[in-house]
């Protein structure tokens, strides 16, 4: 017998259903996890935060004006000598600064009222869109009296102007479009009689040895200064003065050596 009708009623015992055995479906073995590289960190592709309490910010263009008064020639009344070279570092200064993108104006041999009048023009200027303000003088120094800052500068006639008058234009009362903005002062001239000697110093194969410079090529741009014809005004009563810097050349009280 083929057994068939055993296959028929059993079917009929369960209604003609079929279930459907679902195969078990396989799971992978757990995959080993790797580590992801570490990838250097460039800090320099990082974009620098400003802080707003130790920088300032530099967004226009031009960033600001540049005045260089460069005085070379003087009167003979004055018994100034003539500032050889001072022509071109004049030059290098304005090439250097229109470079970081300052308005730069150029000056040359002006007397002592007429430094003024620049340093007013510029001072009553619009610096509303503009991030700060330099001043450059290439000059002969003098030593003045002083509450803040030493030394002044002579006009081609001989007269001289304080330093401490010069900053005193660009305060925050004179020039409140400055405030809170970085006001730079360059002054390249003497500040007193006093020679520095200096010290031997190696540079190598540049060719340029301290010790073979020739002490009758060197100028400096020293007055003597004299306390009874000082100018009164040299004693500025000015207000705290704020993001301001002065650079000199030399020390108070010292003269400057340059090349003829």
């Amino acid at each position: 017998e083929s057994g068939q009708h055993n296959l028929a009623d059993l079917l009929q015992e369960t209604g003609g259903k079929s279930e459907v055995i679902k195969p078990t479906p396989k799971i992978p073995p757990n995959p080993k996890i790797q580590p992801q590289p570490k990838i250097p960190e460039d800090k320099s592709q990082r974009p620098k935060l400003l802080d707003m309490e130790t920088d300032y910010p530099m967004n226009y263009k031009p960033c600001g004006y540049c005045l260089i008064i460069n005085n070379m020639k003087f009167s003979e009344a004055s018994g100034l000598s003539y500032r050889r070279g001072s022509d071109i570092d004049c030059e290098k200064l304005e090439r250097r600064m229109r470079s970081y993108h300052f308005e730069v104006t150029v000056k040359n041999n002006l007397k002592a009222a007429e430094i003024h009048e620049e340093l007013q023009r510029l001072a009553s200027r619009d610096h509303t869109e503009r991030d700060c303000c330099l001043v450059v003088i290439l000059s002969h120094g003098c030593e003045t009296r002083h509450t803040r800052f030493p030394g002044g500068v002579h006009g081609m006639d001989g007269l001289r102007i304080p330093v401490e008058q010069i900053v005193h234009y660009f305060n925050g009362s004179n020039c409140p479009g400055l405030l809170g903005k970085p006001k730079l002062f360059f002054i390249q001239a003497c500040a007193g009689e006093e020679q520095d000697k200096g010290c031997v110093v190696d540079l190598g194969d540049s060719g340029d040895q301290t010790n073979d410079v020739d002490t009758n090529s060197l100028q400096n741009d020293a007055t003597p200064i004299h306390p009874d014809v000082d100018e009164t005004d040299a004693v500025a009563k000015l207000p705290t003065p704020g993001d301001i810097l002065v650079s000199y050349s030399t020390f108070p009280g010292k003269c400057v050596l340059k090349y003829k």
